[in-house]
């Protein structure tokens, strides 16, 4: 459970975890792929906490680290029924004294996503981490986050599960104000620029979107299953969106989708051939200029809007015409706002 208020306030990840289990074992103690012994190693450990004290998700988070473990220690982890236990503790040490270059490597892709990760338990990699924050200084410039900062890095493991084991979950959820969502469908984590959102399908509002909601993680207050509920079965119109039809936040789940053509101009095409702005992109035509003709998929009039007045005025709207027209109210608004100030 996370303490917000508490000065013992952990951001818990799967890194963080496997430390605690890798000095766990090293301490000569078993780890153990049952329920009953997990009681005892969630009371031990905050590391093995989850806020619904699930044993379920706690054992499945469990059994994810211990692969990652088995692969290093090989031989040296010793199995008798469901708990492993090191052979020669001894071992564990010598792996991270031999294997600086590995670890060095492992903490400097975690470090270019967020290096908040690094918390308390890390002080006795101190020097790596000085060691990779001087070289970075003189070689990376981000002008933002790579990856938003996750507050929460647990929740994203509960909806992992969630997802993978079809189950009704409650959502609590705050932006401008509370919302309550009851009996969600989770489908997918999404990640769209910088940005992580839970694709779900609600059971009570059909008439909004089909029920379909992008949520940002972020702004999710509380998760939990549903008690009352078992699992659900996947719908297939979710399904066929969420891997052939989804392209951006603006995508419609219930609308039908229509073609958009433009032209740019010979001064951008090079960025159009080598990256697909949205998944829909196809060039059709290039022209002796040098001009592309290209055509996109879309359902809705903001996939296109923002992308055609990013690159004004070296994108041109061949059809439908309307769309044209919309961007010149845009502009007229935008001029007499502007005037106003």
């Amino acid at each position: 459970m996370i303490n917000h208020k508490g000065e013992n306030m952990r951001r818990i990840t799967q890194v963080d975890r496997i430390l605690r289990i890798l000095e766990m074992l090293s301490e000569g103690r078993e780890i153990c792929m049952d329920k009953n012994r997990l009681i005892e190693q969630m009371k031990d450990s905050p590391r093995f906490h989850n806020r619904d004290n699930d044993l379920d998700i706690g054992l499945r988070a469990l059994q994810k680290d211990m692969v990652y473990i088995r692969e290093y220690l090989g031989e040296n982890l010793r199995k008798k029924g469901k708990c492993y236990k090191l052979v020669k503790k001894e071992y564990l040490d010598n792996f991270f004294k031999d294997n600086y270059k590995e670890i060095k490597k492992f903490f400097h892709a975690i470090s270019l996503i967020d290096q908040s990760v690094f918390g308390e338990g890390f002080k006795k990699y101190k020097k790596i981490l000085d060691d990779i924050q001087s070289e970075q200084k003189g070689v990376y410039l981000f002008l933002e986050n790579p990856f938003e900062n996750l507050k929460q890095l647990e929740l994203k493991e509960q909806l992992e599960y969630y997802i993978r084991h079809k189950r009704y979950i409650y959502i609590e959820y705050e932006t401008d104000k509370k919302y309550i969502f009851k009996e969600v469908q989770p489908y997918k984590i999404i990640y769209y620029r910088g940005n992580w959102y839970l694709a779900v399908l609600t059971t009570k509002d059909y008439d909004i979107n089909g029920g379909f909601k992008l949520l940002r993680l972020n702004f999710i207050t509380y998760v939990g299953f549903c008690k009352n509920k078992s699992t659900f079965h996947e719908d297939i119109h979710v399904k066929i969106f969420l891997e052939n039809k989804f392209q951006s936040l603006f995508t419609s789940f219930d609308k039908p989708f229509f073609k958009v053509q433009i032209k740019t101009s010979p001064q951008v095409s090079r960025h159009f051939k080598v990256k697909n702005f949205l998944k829909s992109q196809n060039i059709i035509k290039e022209l002796d200029s040098g001009a592309l003709i290209i055509e996109f998929n879309i359902n809705d009039d903001m996939e296109i809007i923002p992308l055609i007045q990013m690159w004004l005025p070296h994108l041109k709207i061949i059809k439908p015409k309307r769309l044209n027209r919309k961007i010149l109210e845009n502009i007229s608004k935008y001029q007499e706002e502007e005037a106003l100030t």
